[in-house]
């Protein structure tokens, strides 16, 4: 059983540090979302109907699609190559 001091909080913002109290932000914080997003066209992922709810259904593949498209990215922009090229520019 968690403490009350250890209950995340429901109030802080999502760019807020994390609390010297231990509290944690919320997970999915609600409001906008700023965060530019790229579409991955790939087949393999749609929505279901389960116990009445609808539910996202992933096939394999989309994941397999998702995890090489991130390895990409994290291989392409956090290379030192690129991040001196970004400290040059700053």
């Amino acid at each position: 059983m968690t403490e009350p001091s250890q209950t995340p909080s429901t109030d802080a913002a999502p760019t807020e540090a994390m609390p010297k109290n231990g509290a944690v932000p919320p997970l999915f914080p609600l409001g906008p979302d700023p965060t530019p997003y790229r579409r991955l066209d790939v087949d393999g992922v749609s929505v279901d109907r389960f116990r009445g709810e609808d539910v996202l259904v992933v096939e394999p593949e989309a994941l397999r699609a998702l995890s090489e498209a991130a390895f990409h990215n994290i291989n392409h922009f956090l290379r030192p190559e690129h991040l001196q090229q970004l400290a040059s520019i700053l």
